[in-house]
């Protein structure tokens, strides 16, 4: 149950400084998806006894101690050494291919989509890149909430590892991402493992008004980026990315819209999200909302559900960029809502999913893309079916510290 508040007018005029005030944030350095009034409102909330975010936020500040207990990684830690003849090269191995028991060798590998190769794990970069991205988004988050300049310190040494430091840091591109041995020594599926970027990119709008990030920081990623941006535009690979159909072309502008804020590229941040509208929503959406090529996948509930994330976040970038994607529909409703709409009947237990899964799925794993839908599109009662979804785990999501709900 939320705890109310009686607010003056002094205090809620308080209440609406916060955020710049609180955050510190400059037009050179916000976060792209996180909305930082809305931080500061939750903020002020959770120090006046709000209980509904209790627990997301006792959750953030466990996770951001134990990230706080953590090394920094980095491409180098990794015992091979890809094609390049660097390990500052990122390099990782396709995920559902296996090697051919037909052949003595085994070579070339060949694929059993939903099935993950264990051999994946054996190259630490994919690994390495998620906790980075993870613990700075936490770090980042705790500061932003807490003040405290450990984390946001702790965080600085996180980035500068990855992406600055002369001895580790990874070059900017993924030619060597998700390898099939024996037979490419990389696929344009590779891009997808960097996904997560934007949880770099926020993070340092959240501590540079720490000054621990200082400007030498900022222009040295900005040069990375820069570089990783033209190769993402230039290479096989980034274009087949950008031209597929499906939950790849998604997590493509997941990556592409941030990095063009970050960059300055505002006007290229919206071309890519207007260009959403016909190349992703109209092309990958049925009218009812299904995915055709998620679910013909043979884990078909998780690759629906996999691109309905990228969608909502995607969609969330609509702020910054000038676009809204949320209230977007063609002309026969094919539109990101839809494909929450698709899983209605589903989740509560009207119809049977008949489409081939291989692994069991869980529904609750939607519950945070309903709860961010539900503050997009407060009508479409959104609200109720997160609420259906909720679990003890769900209540610490934090989704709601981001959302305020």
């Amino acid at each position: 149950m939320r705890t109310h508040h009686p607010y003056s007018l002094s205090f809620i005029a308080f209440l609406l400084a916060v955020p710049l005030f609180l955050l510190g944030q400059t037009a050179a350095s916000p976060p792209y998806i996180l909305d930082v009034r809305t931080l500061g409102l939750v903020k002020v909330r959770i120090a006046s006894g709000d209980t509904s975010l209790t627990a997301a936020h006792a959750r953030l500040i466990v996770d951001a101690d134990e990230a706080l207990r953590s090394l920094p990684v980095s491409v180098v830690e990794k015992r091979q050494t890809p094609p390049g003849g660097t390990k500052h090269d990122y390099m990782s191995l396709a995920r559902y291919y296996w090697p051919d028991t037909t052949k003595p060798d085994g070579l070339p590998y060949v694929s059993r989509d939903g099935v993950p190769n264990p051999e994946i794990n054996e190259i630490t970069d994919s690994k390495n890149f998620s906790a980075m991205c993870s613990s700075v988004w936490k770090l980042s988050l705790a500061y932003g909430f807490t003040g405290k300049n450990e984390y946001a310190a702790h965080a600085v040494r996180f980035l500068k590892t990855w992406f600055i430091d002369t001895a580790t840091a990874m070059n900017p591109n993924m030619r060597f991402a998700q390898a099939i041995k024996g037979r490419r020594e990389s696929t344009f599926a590779g891009i997808i493992e960097t996904r997560n970027m934007y949880q770099v990119i926020d993070g340092i709008g959240l501590i540079r008004p720490s000054g621990l990030w200082s400007d030498e920081d900022q222009q040295s990623l900005q040069r990375w980026m820069t570089a990783y941006w033209n190769w993402l535009h230039t290479h096989p690979n980034g274009i087949q990315a950008s031209k597929t159909p499906n939950n790849h072309g998604v997590w493509f502008d997941v990556q592409r819209v941030p990095i063009a804020l970050f960059l300055g590229k505002i006007d290229t941040a919206r071309v890519i999200m207007e260009q959403a509208k016909t190349e992703r929503i109209a092309l990958q959406v049925e009218p009812d909302g299904s995915m055709p090529k998620e679910l013909g996948r043979t884990i078909s509930n998780h690759y629906t559900q996999y691109t309905i994330e990228a969608f909502v976040l995607l969609a969330s970038f609509g702020d910054a960029s000038g676009v809204d994607l949320w209230n977007f529909s063609t002309s026969d409703g094919r539109s990101i809502p839809q494909t929450l709409r698709f899983l209605l009947p589903y989740l509560r237990g009207e119809k049977v999913w008949s489409w081939k899964n291989i692994k069991p799925y869980e529904w609750q794993g939607m519950y945070p893309f309903f709860l961010r839908a539900s503050v997009a599109l407060p009508e479409e009662g959104f609200d109720v079916v997160a609420r259906s979804l909720e679990t003890a785990r769900s209540k610490k999501d934090l989704v709601h510290l981001l959302i305020g709900k």
